[in-house]
């Protein structure tokens, strides 16, 4: 027989204290009407959240009971458990009330506990893999922003390992596909799938939306390689009216997704014969894609299209509020009600590598009442959908003049307002970051923690309007 180790040992006595009237002297009332006992002593200790309702002098401090009118009695008996002994039973626990709980970590700052959800929705959905593309189509499109970006980068990491065409077009939607190629293509996600085959699927995929009809036909021209080296060419250059009755939908639909596909992995043949007689790829991408074809030696710095501006916004990682201009080089935040407190970023694609010197400017366009903007720099786990100034992963300036990072604040340089120019400064050399205002530069902030990579960030609280390009001199 093992022996429990002492830790085991007292994780496993308190157990006994879960829930129970004897030894407890706090009633949690929860969503269902039902009553769950606890020690107001231990929830303090645990939960900085609790402490601050329990003994800070809110309405909770003299009372016996305290409601969580959002949080069923089943979901705060995991938190109960985790609480009183750091870890939770999760034979029966469901994914979604795994969801649920991380929800309540995240407002009770239990941080131990979300990881140890994160670890149970991994496993989750490793053995259930099948499922992610649902799943990934769901969160998309949900509401739901505190899980969102944990979700995907967990999904995704899942679905990039098996092959594209093996996913049915009905069980991702196009939202879906769009986030999973923008973070293939801009984070580096390894992806299993060759990438003729993903431009493959993004056609078929669009045709698959339009009709039963056009999806036969484009599958019919669009074939799989070892049928191309079996044939003298691919398609017919001559005018097909069958094609021609559905390539302008086509089109459409798959414009959106085309950036994120590297064409220098195509071969040029594959272009040439299968792709520009389909007459659905953009006269300038098309041409585009023969150049890089054609230079494959030819070093790109940062994987950029050609054409266009480096530093223009990535939808795909930012707020799911936010409106971006047809460039992506503006980004509006519009929030009606100034109380509700909304914060919402916008990362920009450009990436900032371990070294050089980068710089670009923000153009204060807009600012509504009762509203602030932030601009600075972001690593790739940035959540987009919350306080920035409070986030580990970010390092902004802001319209008053402050800096933040990790919620902690220092007083920087002149404050800013609408038609101001901020201008960043980044040294990757020294690993320092410096800002100007109107072409008045400041001294770097006294930030020690800036990782090897990074990139451009606005935020919004509520409402603003952001132009970025890069620096004018």
């Amino acid at each position: 027989m093992i022996k429990e180790t002492p830790l085991q040992e007292l994780s496993k006595e308190l157990k006994i204290l879960i829930n129970n009237q004897l030894y407890s002297d706090l009633e949690i009332v929860c969503k269902d009407g039902v009553i769950l006992f606890g020690s107001r002593a231990i929830l303090a200790a645990r939960s900085k959240v609790l402490d601050g309702m329990l003994y800070n002098g809110m309405r909770e401090t003299h009372e016996k009971r305290v409601k969580f009118p959002n949080i069923d009695s089943k979901i705060f008996l995991f938190v109960l458990e985790f609480i009183y002994t750091s870890s939770i039973t999760n034979d029966s626990l469901t994914f979604e009330e795994a969801i649920e709980i991380y929800r309540v970590a995240d407002f009770l700052q239990l941080s131990t506990l979300q990881d140890i959800i994160i670890k149970f929705i991994k496993c989750y959905i490793n053995k259930n893999k099948q499922l992610a593309p649902n799943l990934l189509t769901e969160v998309v499109s949900s509401s739901d922003t505190l899980t969102h970006g944990v979700l995907i980068n967990i999904l995704i990491e899942i679905i990039a390992k098996n092959p594209l065409d093996s996913i049915s077009f009905e069980n991702l939607s196009n939202q879906a596909l769009y986030c999973l190629l923008s973070a293939r293509y801009y984070r580096k996600v390894q992806f299993l799938t060759q990438e003729y085959y993903v431009l493959r699927y993004v056609i078929l995929h669009a045709a698959n939306m339009i009709s039963k009809e056009a999806h036969e036909i484009f599958e019919s021209k669009l074939l799989r390689l070892e049928n191309l080296k079996k044939t003298e060419s691919g398609n017919s250059n001559e005018t097909n009216s069958e094609l021609n009755n559905f390539s302008s939908n086509i089109t459409n639909h798959i414009t959106p997704l085309l950036r994120f596909i590297n064409w220098h992995r195509i071969d040029n043949k594959i272009i040439r014969e299968i792709i520009q007689p389909l007459k659905i790829i953009p006269d300038e991408m098309l041409r585009e894609a023969y150049f890089v074809t054609a230079n494959k030696r030819l070093i790109f710095k940062d994987n950029y299209e050609i054409t266009s501006n480096p530093f223009k916004f990535d939808s795909a990682a930012s707020g799911k509020q936010l409106i971006f201009n047809d460039d992506y080089s503006e980004v509006s935040a519009m929030v009606t009600k100034p109380e509700m407190m909304i914060y919402q970023s916008a990362r920009s694609q450009y990436i900032i590598t371990d070294s050089g010197e980068h710089e670009w400017d923000v153009l204060i366009e807009e600012i509504g009442d009762a509203s602030n903007c932030y601009i600075g720099i972001c690593d790739e786990y940035c959540d987009f959908n919350t306080f920035v100034g409070n986030s580990i992963n970010a390092w902004v300036f802001n319209r008053q003049g402050t800096c933040w990072n990790n919620g902690i604040f220092s007083r920087y340089g002149s404050e800013f307002n609408v038609g101001d120019t901020i201008t960043v400064h980044v040294d990757m050399n020294q690993r320092t970051c410096a800002f100007s205002v109107n072409g008045k530069r400041h001294p770097p902030v006294n930030w020690t923690n800036l990782p090897s990579k990074l990139y451009p960030i606005v935020s919004f609280r509520n409402s603003g309007r952001l132009r970025i390009q890069a620096n004018a001199n």
